[in-house]
């Protein structure tokens, strides 16, 4: 993962902006120093709890950083590549991220949807943080090859809305992997879907599974199927599949501060087969490891 990030990276001609809650690989510090070096326009945002080796190096290079000094967090982690091409994901630009913690990654060409991205960058990097950032107009996705990809950014976009929209019409299945799942209105979306004969499976990050905040205790003794992730690092996906067809990924936690404070972005992908059988490939490998 860290050679393919790198080498996307490396792949840009013009411009290259990067929204990422923690950078910390040196490869990509050494790739955006390159950049910058051959005369392409690079720019970071990042969050100011995260003032890595990495970020410092760029700063004494004059490239751009502009940090998000609020007590809640820049949590994304896109980057926009000459405004057509989109990285975005679960994963930090970090060690940690790319080897120790479960992670996904969407690699997506289409400048409508780096168009998108662009513009959110611009926001985040002119100041406007949080409920600050002016809403984008909805609905906003674009349709490669008759797919269609929807984008939010929360916390101005309705997320949790257009989500608990999906869950509520799924028909048959919803499972989904969460680093932290504590909001209550999912939570009883899932445990009401489970009463109606919706399969109903889950593997939550073992960490935070058993704190009184968390959805885990409650859709167990619903009866839904949920476990405990077995990885001695994090279960960092925030990823909900639902109906085999829909997948929504991205960098949002299931939770009040991405919902009301956190800067993310959330993907969903909708009508897609493919991709949601490669989602559900990860859930089984991780489920089948797990408490």
């Amino acid at each position: 993962m860290e050679q393919a990030l790198c080498q996307w990276i490396a792949l840009t001609k013009r411009q290259l902006d990067v929204a990422a809650f923690d950078i910390d690989l040196p490869c990509v510090g050494a790739q955006l120093s390159a950049l910058q070096t051959k005369g392409v326009k690079v720019r970071v945002v990042t969050d100011s709890d995260h003032q890595t080796e990495v970020i410092k190096a760029l700063q004494q290079q004059r490239i751009p950083v502009r940090l998000d000094e609020r007590s809640a967090f820049m949590h994304n982690k896109f980057l926009v590549r000459d405004q057509q091409a989109v990285w975005t994901g679960s994963m930090n630009l970090t060690h940690n991220g790319v080897y120790r913690n479960n992670n996904n990654v969407l690699s997506l060409e289409n400048p409508e949807l780096a168009n998108l991205y662009s513009a959110e960058f611009e926001e985040l990097f002119a100041g406007q943080f949080g409920p600050t950032s002016p809403r984008q107009a909805l609905p906003a996705f674009v349709a490669p090859q008759g797919k269609k990809i929807e984008v939010l950014f929360s916390p101005e976009d309705p997320a949790q809305e257009r989500i608990l929209d999906i869950l509520r019409g799924a028909q048959r299945r919803i499972v989904f992997m969460a680093f932290s799942f504590t909001d209550d209105q999912m939570g009883q979306v899932l445990r009401d879907k489970h009463t109606q004969g919706v399969q109903v499976q889950g593997v939550f990050e073992r960490s935070g599974a058993r704190s009184k905040y968390s959805e885990y205790n409650a859709l167990k003794r619903a009866g839904a199927d949920v476990r405990r992730d077995s990885n001695p690092g994090i279960m960092h996906h925030k990823v909900m599949i639902v109906d085999e067809r829909t997948v929504i990924t991205g960098s949002y936690n299931f939770s009040k501060n991405a919902d009301t404070s956190n800067d993310e972005n959330v993907v969903i992908l909708h009508d897609d087969p493919a991709a949601a059988q490669a989602y559900l490939q990860e859930f089984e490998r991780i489920y089948a490891l797990a408490d």
